[in-house]
């Protein structure tokens, strides 16, 4: 957004001829007679005939009860969050008060501002000078060239004026939300709506008029100045038509009454006019007041059913007959003043366009019919579409013909900022990022930036930029290689990183930390997907009807969210965003935990494919294909009659022994059922069954796998020992291995050659019974089908079920005890809750939580509940739990005072409060423990209770508070308290999970917290860091000390290039022809680096014996450091030498010996000053005596700069051996990210003194 400076001006006269003005009196006049007129029209009444007299009529289907409070005085509260909650920055009006002003006034100020706002609330007007106003002219998308038709007003009101809106502004906008009393098509104007819906509502139309060769009509309407041209009123009769209070109909129409309008120029202000007619461009109101006023025309296309229609059948049972029909309409949608409209053939389309012509021509709506733009689609007729796309087609647009030319269908139309096209193709897009990245490339390159300037355009501006436009388009990780290699090559060259140089320095957010492509659209789609799984409006029984009809369309029996039944995409569905979007979460361990099961059901329950269709009743032959077409449930498009498909044929040939009957193996796949092993019974001991089992082992918080053995008397059970690698291990697969006695590390006892272990019958889940052990051929496989996280919690789960005697007895004890305390009168319950966490980052982590009645007061019986609770470690977690504990326990319509001493639990409370506990998928994945949030609210709705959180103080010399406090801190070693939550105890349709595990964090955060994993592995098991693998290595303090030079917010370019200097050291590279010759550890062992080097390591032993001293007295320092194996010189691929810590690599002895004698920040702080000496005494003392040899050295071979650059083309680079492809003994993210939802473990944390 450009202010433009208004000197001069073009006007044109009655002849089409040109003329500058530059007198300032004419240049004022016309500007105030352009802003005056610009909206073309005036207000005015106009009688309502035709069908728009039924259609203003005030709806009866609205209670006018729903406005009851809309027009009730503010309590002093209320308007003083609206004044904090004013935004900072923004421009005043006329009168120069600022938000920031009215933050700051006086009590006294307050009180008087208050008592105005009520006062206007109370009897209807508004002071005359709130009515002035102060235009900011704005440039349009194109070049001014002193054209007032290039540029669009802004219009600058007075602050306590908008403040006032906003509040009226927001009860309007609650009600008209809460009461769905808008039509569906309006995407804007309301809260927590954005143009996520109607986007993706597009491409559904494209993709199922692509699946099922419909015919698919999209008219993008061009509309001008709709502020500017809304006539007051006709927007008072579309307001009384949904019923909106008179008083507040009064109050809103008076702001848009005897306005005066002042215009900035650089000549000053002009004189002010009369506004003649629309609504302000700056107004607060003003969206939700054009959805109101455009609201009629899409009630009355709505009601003639005239759209497009998403359909499918719905399923449930294979050989069941068809009768039921899932169906949406989808006629037009808006997002303010950009309409489309949607249908499946011309004449409806003409229909559709007649009607909304006249409700144009009604009030004072103007289009640009001519500037319309058709996305058209026609059947296709043997791969041939059945139209020609270079005539035009006369459409009638109301009184009027246009001429219009549909696009290709390869060529783009853009739709709120996104670019679709009819066949749902992809280059476009592709072609399009390329040309952003290697524009904004291009434009670095001659620069003098920073290495924080380069990654800040690239992670805010083209990464953001990247994720808005491919928002419904899967792109391939080669892609977004492809497209990203520009920005790569360009960030290495300005660094002065060799080409070769491994992009992990990149992906490591503690080196630079560039927001990878590849990873930003994981973090990004899956939010996305999850949102639309769950969005409860259109566009979620859209995606509903979709997937049922692709689960019809790939005869799959499991609906697709759940297991999609290839591992590649077809290629004649591979735009598809649907099954792109699956089989992503599929590729990165994200599954789905289905709640609602009537929206994302499966076929026949999921116990045989949809091959069964084509099986016989009794299971034993292949249907004929006569057989086939004639049935109902065959897709559609087959001819009666016709020759065998190619499937047939290759099924037949597949499945069948004859051509008719089944082979006996695949007679068998018909008759499997396999259990919930979640939900099973403890091992049945009197079947003596060699199964395969899991057991929990509490000793080290792992499970065991076994093989039945042998069976004891006394309960227990005697298992070999089987066991798991999790790196190669996938999300549908375990890696089992019998184990031999070098491999075991768990409470085992070894008998000879066979590793056994022994365990509770109880404590048992049974996996694979004995039979199947064998027939599967496990031991030669060695793969399981289950998710090897679910197999820990599943049996840490039985075990906990085994051990405790608690269960949810306990608390329906404390329920029943309350339940008496039940009566009209609403009993007050008052509880204290606390949350505690111990031994965070360490496996003895645990979550406790309390809540008590610890007074008698209201006759209401004391009562207390402590418990645990596992995974995403915080004490905020623990008194969130509390809290929900709390609330479940008392009985309906009560209410609940709860003491809590975590000030962020009441504040996301208040937020839910003012939102009438209503949470939308993408507020409830923006949460942390949002399982626990969602699951508070639905018992707040379900009981309807009224619940108040108070303050109280942390750490208070109370005897109740230190009575809670010592209850909670006693949970943690009470094995018989552990709490377990029911998956479906939420809201949501679907919840997705990592590995099994349930994403109870903010999503797109956790999916972050991955890719940050990945990236520092990807550092960490580079070939060059092998040896780091194998030693301990303070990465903290590694990464501390390389990015020590300046503040993360500020930058310079001589921080930026000793940053450079360090990574070099760290990565290895020297940057100079001889690196391909000799490895750095050799030219740092040579001749007067040597000496060099001996004595920056007795500087540093002076220094740290001087430094620590003065922190702590009589400490054999000297003894202590000499001791350390870090002072060789040489190379050793066993041990730290001099030479890993001139690199910049910390040992993780070194820090703990400096740690064991001073504080942690002061043992970072001498670690920052030591690695800085060594750095700068290396680049003096050693690099820039090599550099003069150097340029000497080639002085005499006659080289110069330019013979270089002449060879520089034809000098072949060594090959890049960065890659980790097939490396042993590297890191696998899937072990810490699983610690760190358990356990709490840090990203860097968890790799600090991890070795192989």
């Amino acid at each position: 957004m450009a202010h433009i400076s208004i000197e001069k001006i073009y006007k044109k006269d009655h002849n089409g001829n040109e003329s500058l003005i530059t007198s300032e009196s004419e240049v004022l006049r016309e500007i105030n007679h352009h802003f005056q007129t610009i909206a073309g029209s005036v207000n005015r009444k106009k009688p309502i005939q035709g069908r728009w007299k039924e259609q203003y009529k005030p709806l009866d289907s609205i209670n006018d009860d729903i406005y009851s409070d809309i027009m009730n005085l503010p309590s002093k509260d209320e308007w003083l969050n609206i004044i904090r909650n004013t935004p900072n920055g923004k421009a005043a009006g006329p009168s120069g008060i600022s938000n920031e002003m009215l933050k700051h006034l006086s009590d006294d100020c307050h009180d008087v501002l208050y008592y105005l706002i009520c006062k206007i609330i109370e009897f209807g007007y508004l002071p005359k000078q709130w009515k002035q106003a102060t235009v900011f002219p704005i440039t349009k998308p194109k070049p001014f060239n002193c054209e007032l038709s290039n540029s669009r007003p802004i219009t600058l009101l007075e602050t306590v004026r908008k403040a006032l809106i906003t509040l009226l502004n927001h009860r309007l906008a609650t009600i008209l939300k809460d009461h769905n009393v808008l039509q569906a098509n309006q995407f804007a104007g309301l809260p927590k709506q954005s143009t996520f819906e109607p986007i993706r509502v597009v491409n559904k139309l494209i993709q199922d008029a692509i699946d099922n060769n419909n015919e698919l009509w999209i008219l993008s309407q061009d509309m001008g100045k709709a502020y500017d041209r809304v006539n007051t009123f006709q927007l008072k009769k579309a307001m009384e038509k949904i019923r909106i209070p008179t008083a507040y109909t009064s109050l809103i129409l008076e702001l848009f009454k005897d306005r005066q309008n002042q215009v900035i120029t650089v000549y000053g202000k002009t004189p002010a006019y009369n506004v003649l007619t629309g609504i302000d461009q700056g107004e607060v109101i003003s969206p939700i007041l054009w959805c109101i006023y455009y609201d009629p025309l899409l009630a009355e296309i709505n009601k003639h059913k005239l759209g497009y229609t998403f359909s499918t059948k719905n399923i449930t049972k294979a050989q069941e007959e068809l009768t039921d029909i899932i169906q949406q309409n989808i006629p037009v949608m808006a997002y303010m003043d950009d309409t489309q409209w949607i249908i499946d053939e011309k004449h409806k389309l003409e229909k559709m366009l007649y009607i909304a012509d006249s409700f144009y021509r009604l009030n004072d709506i103007q289009i640009n019919k001519e500037k319309s733009e058709l996305m058209m689609r026609a059947k296709k007729r043997r791969q041939r579409y059945f139209h020609n796309y270079n005539d035009k087609i006369l459409i009638q647009f109301g009184r009027d013909h246009i001429h219009i030319k549909a696009r290709h269908p390869y060529e783009p139309t853009r739709i709120l900022g996104v670019h679709f096209n009819i066949e749902n193709d992809n280059r476009y897009l592709i072609s399009k990022i390329k040309t952003e990245v290697d524009h904004l490339t291009n434009l670095m390159y001659k620069k003098k930036i920073t290495d924080k300037h380069i990654l800040y355009i690239l992670n805010r501006i083209i990464i953001s930029r990247i994720e808005y436009w491919s928002q419904i388009t899967v792109l391939s990780k080669k892609d977004t290689e492809n497209l990203i290699i520009p920005f790569r090559r360009m960030f290495k060259n300005k660094l002065k990183f060799a080409r070769t140089a491994p992009n992990a320095i990149l992906d490591n957010p503690y080196i630079y930390g560039y927001r990878n492509l590849y990873e930003n659209q994981l973090q990004a789609k899956i939010t996305e997907f999850c949102i639309q799984l769950n969005d409860t409006g259109v566009l979620g029984k859209i995606t509903q009807i979709r997937l049922k009809s692709l689960q019809i369309h790939l005869w799959s029996s499991t609906n697709l969210i759940q297991k999609i039944p290839f591992d590649k995409v077809p290629r004649s569905m591979k735009n598809n965003y649907l099954l792109n979007m699956s089989l992503l979460c599929k590729d990165n361990n994200i599954s789905f935990n289905i709640i609602n099961r009537n929206e994302f059901s499966n076929i026949d329950r999921g116990k045989v494919p949809l091959t069964d269709v084509v099986i016989s009743g009794d299971k034993s032959r292949l249907l004929l294909w006569a057989d086939i077409v004639n049935k109902y449930y065959y897709p559609q498009g087959t001819i009666k009659g016709s020759k065998e498909a190619k499937w047939y044929k290759h099924l037949k040939q597949l499945i069948t022994a004859d051509g008719y009957n089944l082979h006996d193996h695949i007679k068998q796949l018909f008759t499997i059922y396999f259990d919930n092993v979640e939900d099973s019974h403890p091992y049945n001991i009197e079947q003596k069954d060699r199964s395969l089992v899991a057991t929990y082992n509490p000793h080290h918080n792992s499970f065991l796998l076994g093989k039945i053995h042998k069976f004891n008397n006394n309960d227990s059970v005697v298992l070999k020992h089987f066991i798991s690698d999790f790196s190669v291990s996938t999300i549908d697969s375990t890696f089992v291995l019998q184990c031999d006695n070098s491999q075991c590390n768990a409470n085992t006892s070894t008998k000879g050659s066979i590793c056994t272990f022994t365990a509770h019958h109880q404590h048992l889940v049974p996996l694979l019974m004995a039979r199947k052990f064998t027939k599967e051929k496990i031991k030669e496989n060695h793969y399981i089908n289950y998710n090897v996280f679910n197999l820990f919690d599943i049996a840490r789960k039985k075990f906990e079920l085994s051990q405790s005697s608690l269960s949810n007895s306990h608390l329906l004890i404390i329920q029943r005890t309350l339940a008496a305390c039940n009566n009209p009168n609403r009993h007050i319950f008052e509880f204290y809750t606390d949350g505690s966490l111990i031994n965070l980052a360490s496996e003895q982590c645990s979550i406790s939580c309390l809540f008590a009645q610890l007074q008698n007061t209201f006759d209401i019986p004391e009562v207390e509940f402590s418990c645990t609770v596992e995974k995403w470690p915080s004490a905020y977690r623990g008194e969130l739990l509390a809290v929900t504990l709390a609330l479940i326990v008392v009985p309906p319509n009560s209410k609940v005072m709860v003491k809590t001493d975590l000030l962020n639990v009441i504040s996301q409370f208040e937020q839910l409060k003012k939102s009438r506990f209503s949470q939308s998928a993408r507020e409830y994945f923006k949460t942390n423990n949002n399982f626990l949030w969602n699951d508070l609210i639905r018992i707040i709705t379900k009981l309807n209770l009224l619940v108040e959180l108070f303050k109280v103080p942390t750490h208070a010399d109370c005897v109740v508070y230190n009575y809670a406090d010592k209850l909670t801190k006693d949970a943690h070693f009470d094995q018989d308290n552990h709490i377990l939550f029911k998956s479906d105890a939420t809201t949501m349709k679907l919840l997705p999970q990592w590995n099994g595990i349930t994403i109870e964090n903010k999503l797109r955060r956790f999916i972050r917290t991955t890719t940050t994993y990945k990236g520092l592995e990807n550092f960490i098991n580079l070939r060059r860091n092998m040896k780091y693998r194998k030693l301990e290595v303070d990465w903290t303090s590694t990464f501390q000390c390389l990015n020590c030079d300046i503040q993360n917010n500020e930058t310079s370019m001589s921080s930026s290039k000793i940053k450079v200097q360090k990574v070099h050291l760290l990565i290895e590279e020297i940057p100079t022809i001889k690196q391909i010759k000799s490895p750095f550890w050799k030219f740092m062992t040579i001749g007067n680096a040597q000496v060099a080097v001996s004595k920056m390591k007795h500087s540093i032993t002076l220094y740290w014996i001087l430094e620590c001293d003065s922190h702590l007295q009589n400490v054999p320092v000297a003894s202590s450091l000499h001791s350390l194996h870090i002072w060789d010189i040489g190379y050793n691929i066993n041990e730290f030498t001099f030479i890993d810590l001139i690199k910049g690599i910390i040992p993780s002895m070194l820090y703990h010996t400096i740690n064991s004698w001073i504080t942690k920040d002061n043992s970072i702080k001498i670690l920052i000053q030591m690695r800085q000496y060594i750095f700068e005494q290396t680049f003096t003392e050693v690099w820039l005596p090599r550099c003069s040899y150097l340029k000497e050295f080639e002085r005499s071979l006659g080289l110069t700069k330019k013979k270089k650059l002449t060879l520089k083309n034809f000098r072949s680079l060594s090959p890049n051996n960065n890659n980790n492809d097939n490396l042993e003994n590297s890191f696998d993210a899937l072990e810490s990210i699983r610690k760190n939802i358990y356990f709490g473990y840090s990203i860097i944390d968890f790799y600090t003194n991890l070795t192989l």
